[in-house]
């Protein structure tokens, strides 16, 4: 054929379309059930992503470099995408589902370079895994569908570099977030699970927590780099729900509150806290359980409630400044 676009528009459902290494100057568009996959050698008969990638090069529209679906429409197809590389475009991947049908799995892609989002999701089953986003305004933006995002880099964004906007069932695992402009994650409303995951080297809050039911579950958070930001800020928006559980995270280097929550329900458990510029962890006027944390080379309070109705116990304090 002679395009990748060519290829997938003769395709059928359940067809594969094999792309062999090369710079491919088109945007592309999926709305049927196929299979692509990059990294072919020109005989198809090896197929290697580092050593032999398939690139796919915006052609000057600054248009998506992939289109999965369209805006306000249905996605009546499962579409997986391995083995690519997409630079250059307005975002990188943006899939629509407008009643949350079809789905989508992204595995061993690099995005690079985009003007707007690496990957959008309006909608539909997402999988992302073993993939990187480089230099983008943000890492990836989800307004609706249920996402699953596994062994994931995020580098370079100058706003935020993972970011639950409008809604959604989000697990993250095993991700990482760095140098990132803005906040690492921000969750304005849905559900997510962050777990095993590192928050790096942020111009921000680390994590910034405005709404929904979220997990952090074994992170790493460290390293924020303006003043006045903690590494998690849990607030809820105006009358939006808020309710954190905050179990075995390490959380240091932060110029303010390790972890600060506000009107928030939830549970402090195991966390470990330190060499941060405020509180170690800073609860108040909320419904919370605060048990087995420690914390310790804070400049502020160790561990400070300013709630009736938190429940605290079990803390560890070694090298305090003062509590």
């Amino acid at each position: 054929c002679g395009s990748i676009q060519t290829a997938i528009d003769l395709a059928t459902d359940g067809d594969a379309v094999w792309v062999a290494t090369g710079t491919y100057v088109e945007n592309l568009a999926v709305a049927r059930s196929i299979s692509l996959q990059g990294g072919w050698d020109t005989a198809f008969t090896v197929q290697n992503v580092e050593t032999q990638p398939a690139i796919v090069e915006d052609t000057g529209s600054v248009d998506h470099n992939l289109r999965v679906g369209e805006s306000g429409a249905p996605l009546v197809a499962n579409v997986t995408v391995e083995g690519f590389t997409f630079r250059n475009g307005n975002d990188g991947i943006h899939v629509w589902s407008s009643n949350g049908s079809g789905s989508l799995s992204v595995t061993r892609v690099s995005i690079q370079n985009v003007a707007g989002q690496g990957i959008e999701v309006d909608g539909g089953s997402i999988h992302i895994a073993a993939s990187q986003i480089l230099t983008a305004q943000r890492g990836i933006e989800v307004d609706a569908g249920i996402v699953r995002v596994e062994s994931l880099e995020v580098r370079h964004t100058t706003e935020e570099g993972f970011i639950l906007e409008a809604g959604g069932a989000v697990t993250i695992t095993q991700c990482t977030f760095q140098d990132i402009g803005q906040q690492g994650i921000q969750i304005n409303q849905g559900t997510i699970r962050i777990a095993e995951s590192t928050v790096t080297g942020v111009m921000s809050e680390a994590v910034l927590i405005k709404g929904g039911t979220v997990v952090l579950y074994h992170n790493v958070i460290s390293n924020v780099i303006s003043s006045g930001n903690p590494g998690v800020y849990a607030e809820p928006d105006g009358d939006v729900a808020l309710n954190l559980t905050a179990v075995g995270n390490h959380v240091y280097a932060i110029p303010d509150h390790g972890i600060y929550a506000r009107a928030t329900k939830g549970t402090f458990e195991g966390n470990t806290v330190h060499d941060v510029e405020g509180n170690g962890l800073y609860v108040r006027e909320g419904d919370a359980h605060v048990v087995g944390n420690t914390v310790y080379n804070v400049q502020g309070r160790g561990i400070y409630v300013r709630d009736e109705d938190t429940l605290l116990a079990e803390v560890v304090y070694l090298s305090l400044i003062h509590i």
